[in-house]
């Protein structure tokens, strides 16, 4: 494991280093700790002086500029030839987001599903449907610059934000591993120096589930050369699933601090420390889902992905004689009306821990800027699940990861005035997780009950039906547990220039050199617990207790993986405001250690994409538009097999699948008809199939068109891949009316999404169906005169819309369903002091 005093001297060092090498009359370098707002022209490194600022107050008659550091130095954005989506603190805020499972609402083309605590971005064809033990997702989300992990950290952190880019398509070359669809950017406010003395703010929310939400923020500013600064995030809620005979899911209890400290300790040399500590309780909606849906089954009641008949019974052994369950609303089944409505005798107290250290350093070293980034983080995580998603006190899961990495990226950015401008540096990173998955039916089912049905091949097999229970006796059916470590270490060295051939034509190239080792030890704890039939155990670790020595299915693998990333590109001026790019990029994300020891190649990705960005009428109009090609190869799915540790449960592995192939076109702009009116909108269209790919059935299904199958093979060629909808559109529209004593402004944001298929691994599976919808939000808020406060009302998904987030195929064939969030109304308060 690492050595916190190791890093803290690493860190010591480097401040040295950075101090010592700073020259006496350099500029000073600050950290990116905010969008700026700035004059518009196009900086050429071959022009002898750079244009002059234009007053503030003629920025603020057209459509305002953000600076983006996608490219790693500062650009404007509309500067940027790629397509990148950026969006300020109060953007998000306004917009209702408090996490990525949103942003879809602003960003056409991106669809979130949802398992547990874990965010499955979706992005240009490509999914993260697997992010369990050591699959990641495709899009890599960076907070502050430091790399998150595990799909279950991408949604935290989300308080006191400065802005916030998606950057779609590979971005390999300078982002490194798991970004092959794409990269988020999450940027925190530091210290602000331009305000001496001490100010705040409290930004609070309450919504629907008694959901209350409250950013605080303290900001000292001591001096010229030092500041500090405090925020607080707290939320509680009383949980959105409604659960009739115990505590709701979906509970809030999140308490998050972040401290940071400014210091510039000599003439162009600045330093950000930001230490973070998330601590949630509470519960999700559901560790791999709120509530099941229906199923295909043939006519006598066999699981079968082309089946005709919809079975919606609750299939779970130890669920079977609570009719309650089936009649939640008079209507059997799993998917009645309200399918957030759930029966559950066992929720579990949820524990999310993650603390972080991060020392950003810059210095101005005359023809180069040096950026280091330091950072530690530990974190953890322990959930619970009833398995038997029944009122029956049958069984349970658990799911535990708890990870401690450490990441150091050092940046040297060409300064100088001429032709050639330069980005190159290197990053390394160690991780070490442990993954433990624990399921434990602690009382006895009557197997027996389930009725036999015959395939028409002639094989006989059991009806997958609910089971009742046997007694409530101290007794064990059965208890399993698989269990990894993992060690991961990461280098890679990048590069990127920019060549002016003329003051309107740029050409761009850079490369990436990757290597990653890791190291797993694969084993199943055997369960040491004793069972009291009236308290029986919460906490997996108690009763599956990893010992070495005493580990069944044991197994060490070692894998190592090198792949070099690349990007070329050109840019075009063709005026003072219409910038024409075209791109060719590759990304990659890396093999899988699977728990059952074997391992899978690189996912890779190749991207051709040109776009146009433009403004006009006088910068009161904006048009982005993109074209890309993008192919995936050796891409991952995954795919369940027996559990020898648990007759009749399934152990989820990844494959390589093989080839997908997307092409679309996206589009943004806005439009400032007066200061006052703004319109924004986005639209995403997408053609996307599987080439040369195929799956395992999941081992939930019994048969195929009616027969076991001699292969469980599936050829998915020519299918459209999950979670992509052909097209998507959103526009937001708001008003400032003029009161005279304060500012009145309604907003409404409207979302349009075709049909698509949630279920990760049958992209056909009716199970997973999300028909075509639209969800609108409006929002009405007031601001007096001075500024010192505002105060809105919001709904949120207006049309009540029940989205289909993500659909799985579980053990005993239950079809396990995440549901979106339903309508949410409330009042949002700022105050500022």
């Amino acid at each position: 494991m690492i050595c916190t005093s190791k890093i803290a001297s690493g860190v010591g060092l480097l401040t040295l280093a950075l101090i010592w090498t700073a020259p006496a009359g350099a500029q000073v370098v600050g950290p990116s700790s905010g969008t700026s707002i700035q004059p518009n022209p196009r900086t050429d490194p071959t022009d002898p002086e750079p244009p002059q600022p234009q007053a503030a107050d003629a920025a603020a008659t057209g459509l305002g500029d953000i600076v983006v550091t996608a490219n790693r130095r500062e650009q404007n954005l509309q500067d940027v030839g790629a397509t990148v989506q950026a969006l300020t603190g109060e953007d998000l805020a306004k917009a209702g987001i408090n996490d990525v499972s949103r942003l879809e609402q602003l960003a056409p083309g991106i669809v979130f599903a949802k398992g547990g605590n874990d965010a499955k971005i979706a992005l240009r064809g490509a999914n993260s449907n697997s992010t369990f033990a050591d699959n990641t997702s495709i899009v890599g989300v960076f907070v502050d610059g430091v790399y998150k992990p595990r799909a279950s950290q991408q949604s935290r952190a989300f308080f006191d934000v400065s802005r916030l880019e998606v950057l779609r398509g590979p971005q390999g070359t300078l982002y490194g591993r798991n970004t092959l669809g794409g990269a988020i950017n999450l940027y925190t406010n530091g210290p602000d120096l331009s305000k001496p003395g001490v100010s705040a703010s409290v930004d609070t929310r309450y919504s629907r589930f008694n959901d209350f939400r409250t950013e605080s923020v303290v900001n000292y500013g001591v001096s010229d050369e030092f500041g500090m600064r405090l925020a607080v995030l707290t939320e509680s809620s009383d949980g959105w699933v409604k659960n009739l005979i115990g505590r709701n899911l979906g509970i809030a209890d999140t308490l998050s601090l972040r401290g940071s400290l400014l210091a510039k300790p000599a003439p162009g040399v600045s330093f950000v420390l930001r230490v973070t500590h998330i601590r949630e309780n509470g519960n999700p909606a559901g560790m791999f889902a709120i509530n099941g849906a229906c199923r295909t089954t043939t006519a006598n009641g066999l699981t079968d992905p082309y089946g005709a008949t919809i079975d919606c019974q609750n299939p779970r052994r130890g669920s079977g004689g609570t009719p309650r369950f089936d009649l939640i609303d008079g209507v059997a089944g799993l998917s009645n009306k309200d399918k957030r409505t759930v029966i559950r005798d066992y929720v579990h107290d949820d524990r999310l821990r993650e603390t972080n250290l991060t020392l950003e350093g810059n210095a101005d070293l005359g023809p180069v800027g040096l950026k280091s980034i330091t950072s530690y983080t530990n974190y953890t995580s322990l959930l619970g699940n009833d398995s038997d998603y029944s009122s029956n006190p049958h069984g349970r899961e658990w799911v535990e990861e708890n990870n401690e990495s450490f990441s150091q990226e050092l940046q040297l950015e060409s300064q100088w005035k001429g032709p050639l401008q330069a980005t190159v540096g290197a990053y390394y990173s160690t991780d070490h997780l442990l993954f433990s998955y624990s399921s434990l039916r602690h009382t006895l089912d009557n197997l027996a009950a389930r009725p036999n049905a015959t395939s028409t091949n002639g094989v006989v097999l059991p009806v997958q039906t609910g089971t009742p229970l046997v007694s409530l006796a101290n007794v064990i059916n059965s208890a399993s547990n698989n269990t990894q470590f993992i060690d991961s270490s990461y280098l890679g060295f990048f590069g990127e220039a920019r060549l002016s051939l003329a003051h309107w034509l740029r050409l761009i190239g850079g490369a990436r050199y990757n290597t990653e080792t890791k190291r797993a030890l694969n084993g199943n704890a055997p369960y040491v617990g004793a069972i009291n039939p009236a308290t029986p155990p919460d906490d997996p670790r108690v009763i599956f207790p990893y010992n070495d020595a005493t580990a069944t299915a044991r197994s060490r693998v070692r894998a190592v993986f090198n792949n070099v990333t690349w990007r070329a590109g050109v840019e075009a001026d063709l005026a003072d405001d219409v910038l024409v790019y075209g791109t060719a990029s590759t990304g990659f994300l890396s093999g899988v250690m699977n728990q059952n020891g074997t391992v899978t190649q690189p996912q890779k990705s190749r991207s051709f994409e040109a776009g146009l960005k433009s403004r006009f009428w006088d910068r009161r109009a904006e048009l982005n538009l993109a074209i890309y090609d993008v192919r995936y190869s050796a891409l991952a799915t995954t795919f369940q097999i027996p559990n020898p540790a648990n007759v009749g449960s399934f152990i989820t592995l990844s494959s390589n699948g093989g080839i997908l192939k997307a092409r679309g076109v996206e589009v943004s702009g806005a439009v400032l008809p007066v200061d006052a009116w703004r319109i924004s909108f986005g639209g995403s269209y997408i053609d996307a199939t599987y080439g040369r790919f195929g799956i395992n059935l999941p081992g939930g299904f019994q048969v195929i068109n009616g027969a076991v199958p001699a292969s469980r093979f599936i050829d998915l060629a020519g299918q459209r891949p999950p979670y992509t909808p052909k097209f998507t559109v959103s526009v937001a529209t708001s008003y400032a009316f003029d009161l005279g004593f304060g500012t009145l402004t309604p907003q409404v944001q409207f979302r349009y999404s075709d049909s698509y298929f949630a279920h990760g691994g049958l992209p056909f599976d009716r199970s997973g169906f999300q028909p075509s919808f639209t969800q609108t939000d409006a929002r009405l808020g007031f601001s007096p005169t001075d500024g010192n406060w505002s105060i809105e009302g919001f709904v949120e998904n207006i049309e009540d819309e029940m989205l289909n987030q993500r659909t799985q195929t579980g053990g005993d064939g239950l079809q396990q369903a995440n549901w979106g969030l339903p309508r949410n109304y409330g009042v949002r308060a700022k105050f500022s002091f």
